[in-house]
C-alpha cells in the first residue's frame, strides 16, 4: 500500500474545486474521492491528479501502478475503485457502498450530472463555474430551472441584459412561481419599480407565497411608501415567521418614529437573544446614542459567532466614523468559509476604497489590507 506526507512547505496543495478542499497527501486524496464521489468523475477522467502525485508528493512507483488501471481501459468506476484499493487507508472500505453511489451519480442524465455539478459551485459562490456547467447541461436538455438559475448568476456578474433573456426564456418555457420572483428581483435590483409591482400584481392573483409580500415591503420601502411597506412585511412574517423579517419591519417602525412598537416587537415577537440585542442595537443608532449602539452591537457579534452580516453593517459604522483600522480589522473576523461571499469582498472593496483617501495611518492600512488581499488569493477559486 502507498503512503504519502505532506512534503515541507507545500502551501497549497491538491485542489479539489467541487468540495473546495485542498488536498495534501494520497490519503487525504483518497479520503475525499471516497466520501465526494461526484466531485471526482471529472478529476480521474482528465487525469488532473497525476502530475501532482508525482511532482509534489514524488510518489512516482504509486503513478505507474495508476496508470497502469488507464492503460487497462478500464471504466472511471473501476479505476477509482482501483485507486482506493492502492490507498492503506481505504482500502478496507466498502467498495460495494462506494460502487453503488457513484453508480447512482453516473446513472444519472449527463445534464442532470451538470446541473448538480454547476449548483454546488453556485453554493459556494464560484459562480463563473456554476455559470459554465449551468450552460453544459442546457446545451444537452433545456430546463427552465436552470436558464432560471443562469439570470441569478448573470444578475450577479452585472449582466441584465444576458440575465432579461434567461428570465424571458425560462418564463416562456414554464411560469413557475421561482421564475417570476426572479423577474421581480431583476426589476428591483434595476430600481424598475413599477415594473416590479406589475409583476407581483400579476402573480398575487394566482399565487400565495412569502416572497410575494415580502418583495411588495422592498418595492414600498424604495418608494417611501412605509405603511404599505410595513403591511407586506407582516403579511410575509404572518406566513413564515420568519425572525429575519423582524428587521425589516423594525427598519419601517424607525422610519415611521414608532419606537413604542419596536419594543412590542423585541418583548413579544422576539425570541432570539442575538436578534433582540441587534433591534435595540438599531433603536439606539437611531437615536444616536452610539456608545450603546457600540456596546450593543459588540455583544451582537460575539454572540452570533461573528456572523458576516452584523459584521459587515458594524464595519460600515466604523468606515463610515472615519476608523478605518477598526473597519478592517472587523472584516478580518468573518469565518474563512464566508470570508469570500460577494456582499463580504464589496464591503471590504468599500473599506479600503475608503481607505485610500485616508491620511495617517497609511503603513498600518496597508499592511492589513495586503494581508487581507494575500488570503482572497489564495483562498479563491476562479
Amino acid at each position: 500500500m502507498y503512503k504519502s506526507i505532506s512534503p515541507i512547505g507545500m502551501e497549497h496543495g491538491f485542489v479539489i474545486h467541487t468540495i473546495t478542499k485542498s488536498i495534501y497527501s494520497f490519503e487525504g486524496f483518497c479520503y475525499w474521492m471516497y466520501h465526494q464521489v461526484e466531485g471526482f468523475t471529472d478529476i480521474i477522467e482528465d487525469r488532473s491528479f497525476i502530475q501532482w502525485l508525482k511532482k509534489d508528493l514524488g510518489m512516482t512507483e504509486l503513478v505507474i501502478e495508476i496508470e497502469k488501471l488507464y492503460d487497462n481501459d478500464l471504466t472511471t468506476l473501476e479505476i477509482m475503485v482501483g485507486i482506493l484499493k492502492l490507498c492503506s487507508y481505504t482500502k478496507d472500505l466498502d467498495h460495494h457502498d462506494f460502487t453503488k453511489r457513484l453508480m447512482e451519480h453516473l446513472d444519472r442524465p449527463k445534464h442532470l450530472q451538470y446541473k448538480q455539478k454547476a449548483d454546488r459551485f453556485f453554493k459556494m459562490g464560484h459562480y463563473k463555474n456554476a455559470l459554465k456547467w449551468y450552460k453544459a447541461a442546457q446545451k444537452i436538455h433545456f430546463d427552465p430551472r436552470v436558464e432560471n438559475n443562469k439570470a441569478i448568476v448573470y444578475m450577479i456578474f452585472e449582466e441584465f441584459e444576458m440575465a432579461k433573456k434567461s428570465i424571458d426564456k425560462a418564463l416562456h418555457s414554464d411560469q413557475q412561481i421561482s421564475i417570476y420572483l426572479n423577474k421581480v428581483k431583476f426589476h428591483i435590483i434595476l430600481d424598475q419599480n413599477l415594473e416590479g409591482l406589475k409583476v407581483l400584481d400579476e402573480i398575487v392573483k394566482r399565487f400565495e407565497h412569502p416572497m410575494i409580500w415580502y418583495y411588495y415591503g422592498q418595492i414600498y420601502e424604495k418608494l417611501n411608501h412605509y405603511i404599505e411597506a410595513l403591511s407586506a412585511y407582516e403579511r410575509s412574517y404572518e406566513l413564515t415567521h420568519c425572525t429575519d423579517i423582524l428587521k425589516d419591519m423594525c427598519r419601517i417602525d424607525l422610519e415611521l418614529g414608532n419606537y413604542d412598537r419596536i419594543n412590542w416587537r423585541i418583548k413579544e415577537q422576539c425570541s432570539e437573544a442575538v436578534l433582540k440585542l441587534y433591534l435595540k442595537a438599531q433603536l439606539e443608532k437611531q437615536l444616536e446614542n452610539w456608545s450603546e449602539y457600540i456596546t450593543l452591537m459588540d455583544e451582537v457579534i460575539k454572540l452570533s459567532d461573528y456572523k458576516k452580516d452584523y459584521v459587515i453593517e458594524f464595519a460600515n459604522y466604523y468606515k463610515e466614523s472615519r476608523q478605518i483600522i477598526k473597519a478592517i480589522g472587523l472584516m478580518n473576523t468573518i469565518h474563512e468559509n464566508e470570508r469570500y461571499h460577494e456582499d463580504v469582498l464589496y464591503a471590504m472593496g468599500s473599506i479600503v476604497k475608503q481607505a485610500g483617501n485616508y491620511e495617517g495611518y497609511e503603513n498600518q492600512i496597508d499592511e492589513i489590507i495586503n494581508k487581507w488581499k494575500k488570503e482572497v488569493r489564495s483562498n479563491t477559486i476562479d
